[in-house]
């Protein structure tokens, strides 16, 4: 499948210990929290819909950044990526005004080491492409609860040397017309969480695209969660298809809707004291 780099048209941070300070012209981003305890949390913004050609279908999107210093404190935290909701630029945001994001963050990672970090935003780079939400760009920030001192830093596209420059890897497919009739092309989509300890997280897609449509799930462990499957057909409303499925660790199982809708969620709701890495894949044929 074709494969597209994308460098950002925004990336910065904001600084809760410094409210009113915009470092749009900063060669590094901050996300997590400071000695002192303030927080950080890093904005980027990338033209993908402008980049893809027509009829395009993004099947993974990998954001890639360059971690240049770590702190990590004796608790196991976690990173979020969000959504941004509200317009903003990277040269008037600060901690005062900072854009809205999402509640739920769209992919989850641990605290990061230094060098190559590489997170799974496939699910918000979709909506984007459909036009299902507007592209307005990622924040990463906490999600679990963070002590002092654990954060890192990673370049920006002000870095000197442009290798440690944030990217978007995209991996996309392209329907292509063969004698009048569209060319199937398989795909095969994995995401995969980190759901911490007695805490849940869900995944939405649009599978209105793929025929037919499977979805199975794998717990690497070492927590045991619990699955249910919604389905919806505008992306909003979501109803329960399908009983509560218990998922222990090292097991894999699969997830059938009853009926075809455009948009499935999936839901992941620990029910174990220890975290678990959980592992979706979305099958089917495109066209």
């Amino acid at each position: 499948m074709p494969t597209m780099y994308l460098t950002p048209t925004a990336d910065t941070f904001i600084y809760q210990g410094r409210p009113k300070k915009n470092y749009a012209r900063s060669t590094s981003m901050f996300a997590g929290r400071d000695e002192s305890g303030y927080l950080g949390m890093s904005l980027l913004n990338f033209p993908i819909s402008s980049a893809l050609p027509a009829g395009a279908v993004v099947t993974r999107a990998e954001l890639r950044l360059h971690v240049l210093h770590t702190e990590r404190h004796a608790l196991s935290q976690v990173y979020g990526v969000y959504r941004i909701l509200q317009r903003w630029s990277a040269t008037t945001a600060t901690w005062r005004k900072q854009p809205t994001f999402e509640a739920l963050p769209v992919s989850t990672f641990a605290q990061p080491e230094h060098g190559p970090l590489v997170i799974d935003i496939t699910g918000a780079v979709q909506t984007w492409v459909l036009g299902s939400a507007a592209p307005l760009g990622v924040m990463i920030g906490p999600y679990s609860d963070f002590p002092y001192a654990a954060f890192f830093r990673a370049s920006t596209a002000n870095a000197i040397n442009s290798d440690f420059w944030p990217r978007v890897k995209l991996t996309y497919s392209v329907l292509t017309v063969i004698a009048g009739s569209l060319t199937p092309q398989f795909t095969d989509e994995k995401h995969v969480f980190t759901v911490p300890s007695l805490d849940n997280t869900y995944h939405d897609k649009d599978v209105s695209l793929l025929s037919p449509i499977s979805i199975w799930a794998a717990n690497n462990g070492p927590g045991s969660v619990e699955l249910r499957l919604f389905t919806s057909p505008d992306g909003s409303n979501f109803a329960p298809d399908g009983p509560v499925i218990p998922l222990f660790a090292n097991e894999t199982t699969s997830l059938v809707a009853a009926v075809f809708s455009r948009f499935v969620r999936t839901t992941i709701t620990s029910v174990d004291i220890r975290p678990a890495t959980i592992t979706l894949h979305y099958q089917g044929h495109i066209g």
